[in-house]
C-alpha cells in the first residue's frame, strides 16, 4: 500500500517536522530524529556528515530497551515534542514503531520486504509528502 497524499495546509506557525533548504543547488533537509541500531561510537565516523541533519541521534543502548521495543521512539517523540512518524525498512523497525504507537512508513529501497498493514514509500523524495500529514 502507498501512503496517500496528505492535503495539510501550511502557516509559518504550522510547519512540517523536517525543514527544506536550497544550498548551493541542493536542497537540505533536516529531520527530527535518527535511530541507529549499533553503538554510536563504532559508527561515529560514518555518523559525522549526518549530525546536523538530525535534533536528535538515539543509537542502541542509549535507551531502556532498544528496538523492536518503543523506547528510543518514544524517547525521540518526547525530545521533539511534536507529531512523530517512523520510516524504517525491516520488521523490527515496524515492530518498534507499533509498540511505541507511532505511525511507520516503510521504506521500498531499503532491505527487508514490506509489513503487511503498512504503508510504503517508494523514494526518499516521497518523504516530504508525508511530512505534510504531520504538522
Amino acid at each position: 500500500m502507498i501512503a496517500p497524499p496528505c492535503n495539510a495546509k501550511f502557516t509559518e506557525l504550522n510547519r512540517p517536522p523536517i525543514t527544506k533548504k536550497k544550498r548551493n543547488n541542493f536542497i537540505i533537509f533536516r529531520f527530527g530524529a535518527l535511530l541507529v541500531s549499533d553503538g554510536c561510537n563504532a559508527l561515529s565516523e560514518i555518523l559525522k556528515p549526518y549530525k546536523n541533519m538530525f535534533d536528535i541521534i538515539i543509537c542502541a543502548g542509549e535507551s531502556r530497551r532498544d528496538k523492536p521495543y518503543g523506547d528510543p521512539l518514544v524517547t525521540a517523540a518526547k525530545t521533539l515534542g511534536s507529531d512523530v512518524f517512523y520510516i524504517g525498512d525491516t520488521y523490527i523497525d515496524y515492530l518498534a514503531a507499533k509498540n511505541a504507537g507511532i505511525d511507520y512508513y516503510h521504506a521500498a529501497w531499503g532491505i527487508g520486504a514490506q509489513p503487511e498493514g503498512s504503508d510504503q514509500i517508494n523514494s526518499p523524495s516521497d518523504i516530504y509528502e508525508i511530512c505534510r500529514c504531520y504538522t
